[in-house]
């Protein structure tokens, strides 16, 4: 018997290169690899001297300590502010991002910042007391005041906190918001800005009553012009405040323009003359607004979204807008004020997303402190934008689109562009698609934006965000002194490994002299040691790779490397072993090298002979396959024997694909250690249909050959090649006959499909070739190209099938689904044995249960499906002309009217199915010869309603209840088209205009397959109306804020 070896697994050694390695199997001759070699290079895995690439450099390695020190740092102090950040995130409870960017831009506010801080703290007092005392019938106030409480909380943990992420869950608890729904930003910031005003007036200090108003709110006015008399109308004398003004931005273009736009001179002429008090009757006047005074924050609202009427839903645009870093709003205003004063851009709000109902809010913030913009994304702050000296430096050359990388501007849409032309300022202007609320400051110390470090706290506050920090900085520190041991534990491995790498290189292991002496340490524990690791490394085991002999098997040599003698003891006594220590040229086993020589040298043998059995199997196609008359002889034969199937293709594919023997004999013996043996029958024999017939010759090759690459396996009788040598058969015949005849079914059956098939060709066209209606246009295209013949000459009978029959069929021959056991004409004939089916409408065209065939078609069906069935008659189809000119339809079985109502009319069905069909003009619907049931167009339409289904199509099923009105069916209808009920006129026939929005579909004549033609009128679906447009059940209903505290502000 061979020797009991393993050949190597690996599919990239090839035995070319094993064979090269006969003379020095352990690969001694390999020097050691230089580090330099191994920088950006894995370890080699055919030298075992190299002890370079093995992880040492990868992101986890000993020699990339410093920089998994500075990235736990990082992570540990992730929750604390820092020098370069010194500002806080707030995080975001669901869909909070809106009333994120509100509190960061009000926090940012230095006089709004330092009045909430400021206001009445006696209500903090008396909390942080433990004062519980409140009136059982609680007053708005009292919730008002709470939200202020959060609000100063909120404000102090952001100013003197040391997190650099705060919730404001206490806050938005307090006023009632919803989390998971998102809101409009430039709503809340006026709501909250009234909650805040309504606490500061009725604040008994009365300190910041006004503050509000002086910082949010300016004035402006209408002034009217008489161009009779010159005078100035008494209602332009009269202002009004606002808190921000609002800019179009449906269209590309900048800020300074629309305002221009906002102050300019409106003529009121023709049919809109003004009535002028002073001249008592109607004149030409002008009108224009003026603005009497300018909030020293004006916020600039950019309007991205509109209603498209079309949809019933607002959208979404992404116009480019450009706007200032600074500009002076009283002469871009055309205010008549002598002294020039210049407001700067501090705040820039973004809404990200195609949609006009969700998205995520962002905000870009600048500290004048710092002169630097912040970024604000929820927990998220970062330094955006350099410094703004150097934009304005930069802007004159022409080059501070340089200043702005891009990578950065395009992942915030924010573009920088040159505008030293522009005659209202003098400054860089930037420009997005995204920007939807801009903030301007006045240029004065009074409004400095950021500016924490000279804002300071109540002894109230500054006691309540200290006992918070104190928390923070115990839990800080004991995250640093984890942080802290786990460095010391890594730089102890990288002087470890570095003390002992000089020591790692093992040479001139060719030498025989005592002195020369190395050891094998495997290479996956290498791998682990050469990497920072947080767990003791487990003993050093090297049992997997050594031999019988207790020595180092040669086909191990590839996953165990090589070291020096004083390193290799210096691991051992560290770490220590599970096995026998590899140590020195002792450990080298020689009789595993003579058994692999010996083993390659016979898989070649092997390989040979292989070689040809497979070459006589290609010219002899007798020993390569047997006939299934063979099979069945099951008689003994002393010149045949049996191979598995599976066995027999995996050694065919391997004989084919293996160039080298070793390669061969290795994947053919992992192959059969891998499967399992013959499966017996019931009757605990062998299934003749899962083996194959071969000659004695190869049966007896493939059998030695299993002995070779099988020797530490048992062999049994049937284990994958069997000899049939007297009259004892291993195959049971019992089973054997019992596939035959399954066999033979299934042939059977597959003929007779096949001529079914051929038989009833014309069922296997689509379902809308089999339509009742487009058998109807046929006959009367032939009808109109008939030239000197008859109508009859050209026609040809129709009979009626179920559906439903049609579809068990095609199941049956296509998806091996069960033969139709069901008459084809099942649900077409009523108890009465009439006819559920009729012609004297056009909704019937539409009936989808309905198909019709060929005489010769129905003839095979009732051959094969219809014997002994009492309707193999069937419902004969055929046209007949009347005496109007007019040909019908005529089946040869009468209709049963009083079933077909009940049909159409159920008392207990909740869900009819409707037909509309979009019509271009008014006048195809009033067109009697449309509607008529000889239309030639009319039933080409139909046929598309099988075949069209988008909502581009012109004939669409409609599912509704017939207790639905005619308002809700637009509506369903405005689901499935997109057009606003507003603009559907419905008919029923020529005559019936659908304009009852009340009345149901039942009071209407509307049944289970009614014709409903849709004219949709254009001019108000494009004009717009001002009639009711009600939406869908489905369609985004806005609540705002209603619910909370902000509601009815």
């Amino acid at each position: 018997m061979a020797p009991n070896v393993q050949l190597r697994s690996s599919t990239t050694e090839s035995s070319e290169s094993m064979r090269n390695d006969d003379n020095d199997p352990f690969l001694l001759n390999f020097s050691p690899c230089l580090i330099e070699e191994h920088l950006k290079k894995t370890n080699c895995k055919r030298n075992p001297s190299c002890v370079f690439g093995l992880g040492e450099s990868s992101p986890e390695g000993v020699l990339q300590v410093e920089k998994i020190t500075k990235r736990l740092y990082e992570t540990a102090l992730q929750g604390r502010k820092t020098k370069e950040i010194p500002f806080a995130g707030l995080r975001n409870l669901g869909a909070t991002c809106y009333a994120n960017v509100v509190l960061q831009f009000l926090f940012f506010l230095r006089p709004f910042r330092e009045a909430i801080l400021n206001t009445d703290t006696s209500l903090l007092q008396s909390k942080n007391s433990g004062n519980d005392e409140k009136n059982s019938d609680e007053s708005q106030m009292s919730q008002l005041e709470k939200s202020i409480i959060e609000l100063q909380l909120l404000f102090a943990t952001l100013l003197k906190g040391l997190s650099s992420c705060v919730s404001p869950k206490k806050f938005l608890e307090a006023l009632d918001l919803t989390t998971f729904v998102e809101q409009d930003i430039q709503e809340f910031v006026n709501l909250l800005l009234s909650l805040v005003e309504k606490y500061f007036r009725n604040s008994p200090t009365k300190r910041y009553e006004t503050l509000i108003s002086d910082l949010f709110q300016g004035s402006r006015r209408f002034v009217t012009t008489c161009h009779s008399c010159g005078q100035v109308s008494d209602a332009s004398r009269t202002g009004s405040s606002f808190t921000e003004l609002q800019v179009s931005a449906y269209k590309s273009g900048s800020v300074e323009d629309s305002l221009s736009n906002m102050v300019m001179e409106e003529l009121l002429t023709g049919d809109n003359q003004y009535f002028c008090e002073f001249c008592s009757g109607k004149r030409d006047a002008s009108r224009k607004m003026v603005f009497d005074r300018l909030p020293p924050v004006l916020m600039l609202q950019l309007l991205r979204t509109t209603f498209d009427l079309t949809s019933g839903e607002k959208k979404k645009t992404h116009a480019k807008i450009a706007f200032p870093l600074e500009i002076d709003f009283h002469r871009l205003l055309d205010m008549d004020i002598h002294e020039m004063k210049k407001y700067r851009l501090k705040a820039i709000c973004f809404h990200r997303g195609s949609s006009a109902y969700c998205g995520h809010y962002t905000v870009q913030l600048f500290d004048d402190a710092r002169n630097k913009w912040f970024e604000f994304d929820d927990a998220q702050v970062k330094s955006s934008t350099p410094n703004l000296s150097l934009w304005k430096s930069d802007c004159s050359s022409g080059n501070i689109r340089d200043c702005v990388s891009n990578e950065r501007r395009k992942r915030t849409k924010l573009q920088v562009m040159d505008n030293s032309s522009n005659d209202a300022t003098n400054s860089a202007m930037l420009s997005s698609t995204s920007a939807c609320l801009l903030v301007y400051v006045l240029n004065d110390n009074l409004y400095r934006f950021g500016d924490l470090e000279e804002s300071n706290l109540p002894d109230v506050l500054q006691s309540l965000v200290n006992s918070e920090n104190t928390e923070l900085n115990v839990a800080f520190e004991a995250e640093k002194a984890s942080v802290d041991s786990k460095v010391t534990e890594m730089e102890r491995q990288k002087s470890e490994y570095l003390s002992l790498l000089p020591k790692l290189l093992a040479w001139n292991c060719t030498e025989t002299s005592d002195s020369v002496s190395y050891g094998y340490i495997p290479t996956n524990w290498l791998k682990e040691w050469v990497k920072v690791r947080n767990e003791n490394m487990m003993p050093i085991d090297c049992s997997p790779y050594t031999c019988e002999h207790g020595g180092l098997n040669p086909q191990s040599i590839i996953h165990v490397k090589r070291i020096g003698q004083e390193a290799f003891d210096w691991l051992m006594e560290k770490y220590g072993a599970n096995s026998l220590h590899l140590r020195g040229p002792q450990c080298h086993c020689m009789i595993c090298v003579n058994n692999l020589n010996d083993h390659i040298a016979n898989a070649e043998v092997w390989k040979r002979r292989n070689d040809e059995f497979i070459s006589h199997l290609m010219m002899n196609s007798k020993d390569s396959s047997s006939s299934d008359s063979e099979k069945k002889n099951l008689v003994p034969n002393s010149s045949v024997a049996y191979v598995e199937k599976d066995f027999f293709k995996r050694w065919k594919k391997l004989s084919l694909s293996c160039r080298e023997g070793s390669d061969f004999v290795r994947k053919l013996t992992k192959w059969v250690k891998e499967c399992s043996l013959s499966k017996y029958c019931v009757h605990e024999k062998l299934v003749v249909e899962d083996w194959k017939e071969i000659s004695w010759g190869l049966g007896k090759h493939l059998y030695d050959l299993l002995q070779f690459v099988s020797r530490d396996v048992a062999l049994c009788f049937d284990f994958f090649v069997i000899f049939q040598t007297d009259s004892h058969s291993p195959f049971c015949d019992e089973c054997h006959e019992k596939f035959t005849e399954k066999k033979e079914e299934m042939l059977s059956n597959r003929m007779s499909k096949r001529q079914e098939k051929a038989s009833l060709s014309e069922l296997m066209k689509p379902r809308y070739y089999l339509q009742v209606v487009r058998f109807l246009v046929q006959q009367m295209k032939n009808r109109q190209t008939a030239e000197g013949s008859t109508f009859a000459s050209n026609e040809e009978s129709r009979y009626l099938i179920s559906s439903s029959w049609f579809q068990s069929w095609s199941d049956y021959l296509n998806n091996n689904g069960k033969r139709p056991e069901t008459s084809p004409l099942e649900g077409l004939i009523c108890e009465h044995e009439l006819l559920l089916y009729d012609l004297s409408t056009a909704d019937d065209l539409f009936d989808r249960r309905v198909l019709c065939v060929s005489a010769s078609c129905w003839e095979e069906i009732v051959r094969a499906y219809m014997e002994g069935c009492f309707d193999v008659n069937g419902v004969k189809l055929e046209m007949k002309e009347e005496m109007d000119g007019c040909c019908r339809g005529v089946f040869s079985l009468p209709t049963c009217h009083s079933c077909m109502n009940v049909w159409k009319n159920p008392e207990d069905k909740d869900e009819i199915e409707l037909v509309l069909i979009k019509v271009n003009e008014l006048e195809e619907i009033k067109d009697k010869g449309y509607l008529s049931l000889d239309s030639l167009e009319l039933y080409s339409t139909c046929i598309k309603s099988e075949m069209m289904t988008t909502r581009r199509s012109r004939v669409l099923r409609v599912q509704c209840s017939p207790n639905n009105s005619i308002s809700e069916l637009k509506l369903i209808i405005f689901q499935y088209l997109d057009i606003v009920p507003v603009a559907q006129q419905l008919y029923l026939g020529r005559e019936v205009h659908l304009v009852h929005a009340s009345s149901s579909l039942k009071d209407c004549n509307i049944s289970n397959g009614s014709l409903l033609f849709l004219y949709i009128d254009k001019s108000k679906v494009d004009n717009g109306s001002e009639e009711f447009c009600a939406l869908p059940e489905e369609s985004k209903v806005e609540l705002g804020f209603m619910g909370s505290q902000l509601f009815g502000l």
